[in-house]
């Protein structure tokens, strides 16, 4: 990749000029006599190692890196990726915005001593044509992290078709495989089936491409709904192997964590992918899994106002719905509790402690906790 010198740029609505960088994809960066003093073209890793703070922006089908500032020395590479805008006037088109974005994350984050502000949502950049098989893990991906029963349907239906059509395309498979047992898990669909088939996507997945942290990503969570918390822990800890910044890994290691009894840890992982991913829509699932570090550890109060936040990005999630459920009851708002638990079981007709003990992954101990405050509740 060769980077050249732009020059100093004046942008809109920025008082002083800013330095900018032309990167060429694929090109490698041209060698230079050691005695040079200013050189045009420097490679991209020399300008992430001086420390650039940096915005890397991309048009027409080129990058350009517009250097901030210099870090101080000791200071990590602090990069954000600002999301891509649809301009066709067509909303069903947002998800290739969205893609974009994602994808440009996705690369900078394996940078090692980098921070790179996550943003959930996916692929490629600008401009360049995108393979039909990759507009099928971009609008499922979509659709999905909008949480709803009706669009994880949808989404579904599209992984499976490409599972289909594509099948030795492994994001495909782990991307299927996490949706389905999400999808168990909050109840919108039966459990079991959705284990056994993730249960063979998850391995295929990493078979087609052990180096991809999402395959690791959906094995770990195979494992955490088969309640095997060492194996599902090692898998979302390779995952953060091979991406560092991987802020789902780090968000679903601490819930499993938390479902344990592991809460120290637990809130460790999960703060650090809220942390990364301020505003990423798996925040309701690491603000559930907040709020049962607090309701495990008898902090009640607190596992309240983590669960309204769940709610409050995310009305519709079931689980975090249940945690507030009994948050509230332990927390002695009995009444409260009640009409959470009505509006709950107009969601998911089926509730009861017998699917909570199939389907919730708790370990035994924090299982007994949970159901304490379930049929305090009323729950039966």
């Amino acid at each position: 990749m060769e980077v050249t010198d732009l020059g100093p740029t004046q942008l809109k609505n920025i008082e002083r000029s800013i330095r900018a960088y032309s990167l060429e994809v694929g090109k490698p960066a041209q060698a230079k006599p050691a005695k040079a003093t200013a050189p045009s073209q420097r490679s991209l890793a020399a300008l992430l190692a001086a420390g650039v703070v940096a915005l890397i922006v991309i048009a027409g089908g080129a990058w350009y890196f517009l250097s901030a500032n210099r870090a101080p020395p000791a200071a990590h590479l602090s990069i954000v990726v600002l999301p891509f805008t649809n301009l066709s006037n067509d909303p069903s088109q947002d998800y290739f915005a969205d893609g974009i974005t994602e994808n440009l994350t996705t690369d900078l984050s394996r940078i090692r001593n980098s921070f790179v502000i996550a943003r959930n949502t996916a692929f490629t950049f600008k401009g360049k044509n995108i393979p039909v098989k990759e507009i099928s893990m971009i609008k499922a991906n979509s659709l999905f992290w909008r949480l709803t029963k009706a669009e994880t349907e949808a989404a579904i239906a599209i992984l499976k078709q490409a599972v289909e059509r594509y099948p030795d395309y492994g994001p495909a498979h782990s991307m299927l495989a996490f949706v389905l047992l999400i999808s168990g898990y909050v109840g919108w669909s039966q459990m079991e089936p959705q284990l056994q088939l993730a249960g063979r996507l998850a391995p295929r997945a990493a078979e087609l491409d052990d180096s991809d942290p999402w395959a690791h990503l959906a094995l770990g969570y195979v494992a955490f709904v088969r309640r095997r918390t060492n194996v599902a822990a090692a898998e979302f800890r390779r995952a953060l192997d091979l991406n560092p910044n991987f802020a789902a890994a780090h968000g679903y290691l601490g819930w499993t964590l938390a479902f344990d009894g592991q809460s120290d840890e637990a809130m460790t992982h999960l703060e650090e992918a809220i942390r990364m991913s301020p505003h990423d829509p798996q925040n309701a699932i690491f603000n559930t899994g907040l709020a049962a570090v607090h309701y495990l550890e008898g902090r009640y109060a607190k596992a309240v106002e983590y669960s309204s936040k769940s709610l409050q990005q995310r009305s519709a999630f079931t689980a975090g719905n249940r945690i507030h459920v009994a948050s509230l009851a332990q927390n002695g708002q009995i009444d409260e509790a009640r009409g959470a638990l009505a509006r709950l079981k107009e969601m998911h007709p089926d509730l009861s402690i017998a699917w909570i003990e199939r389907n919730v992954p708790y370990t035994a101990g924090p299982m007994a906790k949970f159901l304490e405050g379930m049929r305090k509740a009323g729950l039966q």
